[in-house]
């Protein structure tokens, strides 16, 4: 039996109250329009004003509170931008999920925001856009990521998302803009961090980053190309991976189904890093392609074959910032943001980052919050064993929202204002 009035109520009610905690220290407009984003977004899964001003359904034209939430992303102050920010980073420290070397796992990617027919928009740059099946360079926006996994169901939680043009002034390149986000993280986490990163972000000024910040970990995928140093020679890695055969044996979900592969590893250093000898191990993972083996390079201490398999599980986290991306844009329609300047891109952004992170942290707790489990229920997904939660509970939040009548003004905290102590001229008449 579905009891629409009680889920719309809990449904509300868990909004405002994560509201209220994002918006801690606020003043009240803008603590008010936080919830209507958070509330707005949910309802409708849109990122187009007009549509969360429907979700609002004020008594008041729609044209109006459709201006109103767009001058309210124009107006907001940078100050108070960071106190939201904090605010969501206080609570999200608590649900991430710490590796046994007592750092955070963060996965890094890029991705982009594609408007191929967008004229209006500020400082358009050019931008691949991955929808399509070949490379095609399409006018956008490039976007930064960082996503942390949760502590119970290893669900990814967005913490850093930013987006950029490279045609804006100042800015000085993409991989100062991957910096600017490791740098972030370590600020948000108040934690050493494990960072995991896809063969795009194979480049010197990453290896000598992470060399200037050694209490940092890092597991990047290698190309083919990159030379190491064995036995103080260089060598191509494509060349190590043919002369070496996989000794450890593991098991490993990939691409819906279980594979087994075999890996090896071995301790090398970066002609890039002076003194950078044995420094590095490269793991070998063979099985997974007939092409070629997956190849990967870490800083981290490698005692055992124990170590080699945490650390390439540990890489294939890494498809749940995939997942994150793909949900943004499928279930919130990501792309199709149509306010123009940079600023008003940017807060929105934050408000769908901070949307989609509630979603998380319920998915977080999926085995012990009924309210999680219903919307679960509700989403009437055709599967039900599945590793990421957070596209179940994001559709059934849209439809259990569906039966609302009214907003979420009801739910605002509404002061009863004392009387005014100023005198009244009628009263000396």
């Amino acid at each position: 039996m579905s009891y629409y009035t009680t889920d719309v109520y809990e449904i509300k009610r868990e909004i405002t109250i994560f509201s209220s905690k994002i918006s801690k220290n606020l003043k009240k407009a803008t603590s008010n329009f936080v919830l209507d984003m958070q509330y707005g977004i949910a309802k409708k899964t849109s990122v187009l004003t007009t549509e969360i001003a429907r979700a609002l359904d004020e008594s008041i034209k729609l044209k109006n509170t459709s201006e109103r939430l767009c001058d309210n992303m124009e107006n907001i102050e940078e100050d108070e931008i960071e106190t939201i920010k904090n605010n969501y980073y206080a609570i999200v420290r608590e649900n991430v999920f710490i590796d046994k070397d007592d750092k955070v796992v963060v996965l890094f990617d890029d991705s982009e925001i594609a408007k191929p027919y967008g004229k209006k928009f500020e400082d358009l740059c050019r931008v691949r856009d991955a929808s399509q099946p070949k490379t095609t360079l399409v006018n956008g926006y490039h976007v930064c990521e960082a996503v942390a996994l949760s502590s119970n169901n290893k669900q990814p939680i967005p913490l850093y998302s930013y987006i950029y043009s490279t045609d804006s002034n100042g800015h000085k390149s993409m991989p100062d803009e991957t910096i600017k986000s490791l740098d972030a993280m370590k600020t948000i986490l108040k934690h050493p961090i494990s960072g995991i990163f896809d063969r795009g972000y194979d480049s010197n000024t990453f290896f000598k980053y992470f060399a200037e910040h050694p209490d940092d970990d890092f597991v990047i995928r290698l190309k083919g190309n990159r030379n190491v140093i064995v036995k103080g020679h260089e060598v191509l890695v494509s060349k190590m991976a043919e002369d070496r055969k996989g000794k450890v044996n593991m098991t490993l979900f990939f691409e819906s189904e279980n594979k087994e592969v075999k890996l090896s590893h071995t301790r090398v250093g970066l002609p890039c890093i002076e003194g950078s000898k044995k420094a590095y191990t490269i793991i070998f993972c063979y099985g997974l392609s007939e092409e070629e083996p997956l190849l990967l390079i870490t800083n981290r201490h490698v005692n055992d074959k124990k170590d080699v398999i945490t650390i390439v599980r540990e890489y294939f986290y890494r498809w749940r910032i995939e997942e994150n991306f793909r949900h943004t844009k499928s279930e919130y329609d990501w792309e199709n943001m149509r306010v123009r300047t940079l600023k008003k891109m940017n807060v929105l952004n934050l408000m769908l980052m901070i949307r989609v992170g509630h979603v998380a942290l319920m998915a977080n707790k999926v085995d012990e919050s009924l309210l999680a489990i219903k919307m679960i229920e509700r989403s009437k997904s055709l599967r039900a064993d599945v590793c990421v939660w957070i596209y179940q509970i994001t559709r059934g939040i849209k439809e259990a929202l569906a039966y609302a009548q009214k907003g979420i003004q009801r739910f605002k905290r509404i002061e009863k204002r004392k009387p005014s102590r100023q005198l009244e001229i009628w009263e000396f008449l």
